[in-house]
């Protein structure tokens, strides 16, 4: 298959989407273009669990809030640029993503591709554990 151009999101991102097929059924989405779905759908929860954190560390008296500030804004920026590599290469390959609802038990979206549409249906279980794993490759350290 061929490779995209050099605006892939981070490397922390890549992963799931190496060793696609060359046949698929029509309308049907790759490993790559199933991954860039999810990231599309986690990223945008990631930027607001940041915020959210980020007003909580503005209004606190904790000591070295300039650096955490610092850090964080610097972080959010690295997630909207892959945010924004994601959604271009979403439009690129005629991929449209639409939220659907979002309830106690996760989130729903609609996606059209090739004149099909299907959902995709994230548990917030998952979304939660995705998050983590998000968090952790962007500020740069492991989960054990």
């Amino acid at each position: 298959m061929e490779q995209e151009p050099t605006s892939e999101p981070s490397a922390r991102l890549a992963g799931a989407a190496a060793g696609e097929s060359a046949f698929r059924v029509p309308g049907t989405l790759g490993l790559q273009d199933q991954a860039l779905i999810k990231e599309f759908i986690l990223l945008p929860i990631l930027l607001t669990v940041l915020e959210r954190n980020r007003i909580k560390i503005e209004s606190s008296t904790m000591k070295l809030k300039a650096a955490y500030l610092e850090m964080l804004d610097k972080v959010m920026k690295t997630v909207h640029t892959d945010l924004t590599a994601v959604r271009r290469q979403l439009r690129r390959r005629g991929v449209q993503v639409y939220l659907e609802t979002k309830d106690e038990e996760g989130i729903r979206h609609l996606y059209v591709y090739q004149g099909y549409s299907d959902r995709v249906f994230l548990r917030w279980v998952f979304v939660e554990a995705e998050l983590r794993i998000r968090f952790a490759a962007y500020f740069g350290y492991e989960i054990h």
